[in-house]
């Protein structure tokens, strides 16, 4: 008889418990061979959601050497290889790696005190993602699950960041799709909104579960890195984070000189003109000197401006143009025999005038004498 009650019983809360359509599904699933295991966590509410994911999302701000901040951005806590190990952290490459940065710390959401971010343990140049440890007990902050599988289109997401240097800002959306870029392989895009300071965020499923890292934003979708590439991110020996952004900076320098360098060269092939080109200096051959480049005219000095008064007349009106001009008339020439008299040659024009007056004197008297 007792037998037959415990059977009854376990007949009514087994019905009981199928009346659940999750459990019908997940029973279905089972004997379908669709699903071997039970253990992906539930949906949760989003405030619920929120509540468990926010704490372990912090803000991050890279100072240079006078303490002053040159970046902020965002990451998240994962799991330490050891339970008594520092907290990791992920983020974005680029967030760290910026021009005068130094040192760097970590501020958790509802806490103002500055963790110092001191080694640097993963690196992914390739996709644009490092993992830091902070000087806080891995215990301290419950790391985030991660999972190995792109989320499908149409799913709710949750974004978490410090965007414009907020922390703890949520917002949501859903999967655009999942792409596969060159040389990057597949992201995940979204509508959810963000901001600067939001790279290094981090965007998860309806369980809590990360799907990726908020990475760059383009128009009104941004893009993120799925959670295998964190999986996947090859362990590095652990380095101070001062040498690995000192190493950073010079590395940066040695680009930027190397790159004026070869501008400089192609202006120089292009414009050949625009600059001056070093001549090739063999031993014991000196060159001629260098001419000096013309020199502009100097001005004048005040005694060397001509005075307006002793300006030369300007000529006058010209004459009326005369259609019937009155031609000139040559002199009279004297007779041939008179120029080539010798007397008259040795005579003056005064002489002759005086002949010429006293031969007509002489032929007056004589007519006056008969």
């Amino acid at each position: 008889m007792k037998n037959l009650v415990v059977v009854f019983l376990l007949l009514v809360g087994g019905g009981i418990w199928l009346m659940r359509p999750a459990h019908r599904e997940a029973i279905l699933r089972l004997f379908n061979g669709t699903e071997t295991k039970l253990a992906e966590p539930r949906e949760k509410l989003p405030v619920e959601l929120i509540k468990d994911t926010k704490p372990s999302v912090v803000h991050l701000i890279v100072r240079d050497e006078a303490g002053e901040a040159v970046s902020e951005c965002s990451g998240f806590v994962v799991a330490p290889p050891e339970p008594n190990a520092y907290a990791r952290v992920v983020t974005n490459r680029h967030c760290l790696d910026v021009f005068g940065a130094a040192r760097a710390e970590a501020v958790l959401p509802g806490d103002a005190t500055a963790h110092p971010i001191r080694y640097l343990v993963g690196e992914d140049f390739a996709h644009d993602l490092v993992k830091v440890s902070i000087e806080l007990p891995g215990s301290a902050v419950p790391p985030l699950p991660l999972t190995d599988k792109l989320p499908e289109q149409g799913e709710s997401i949750f974004v978490i960041g410090s965007p414009f240097g907020i922390p703890g800002i949520v917002t949501t959306g859903t999967v655009a799709g999942t792409p596969v870029l060159p040389e990057i392989g597949s992201v995940i895009l979204t509508d959810a909104p963000t901001g600067p300071g939001g790279s290094g965020g981090v965007m998860v499923n309806a369980r809590g579960t990360v799907l990726g890292v908020i990475t760059f934003g383009v128009g009104s979708l941004n893009f993120a890195l799925p959670a295998s590439r964190v999986l996947a991110m090859p362990a590095r020996k652990p380095q101070l984070l001062s040498e690995w952004l000192r190493a950073r900076q010079e590395e940066r320098i040695e680009i930027e000189e190397m790159q004026e360098q070869l501008r400089e060269f192609i202006e120089q092939i292009l414009n050949p003109k625009t600059g001056p080109v070093t001549p090739e200096v063999q031993p014991g051959i000196e060159l001629p000197p260098t001419p000096e480049p013309p020199q502009p005219p100097k001005p004048p000095r005040p005694e060397q401006i001509p005075d307006p008064r002793q300006w030369p007349t300007p000529p006058g009106p010209p004459k009326p143009f005369d259609p019937h001009p009155i031609p000139k008339l040559p002199p009279t020439p004297k007779p041939l025999e008179q120029m080539l008299d010798p007397e008259w040659q040795r005579t003056s024009p005064g002489d002759v005038l005086r002949q010429e007056a006293g031969e007509r004197i002489r032929k007056a008297r004589g007519r006056k004498l008969k």
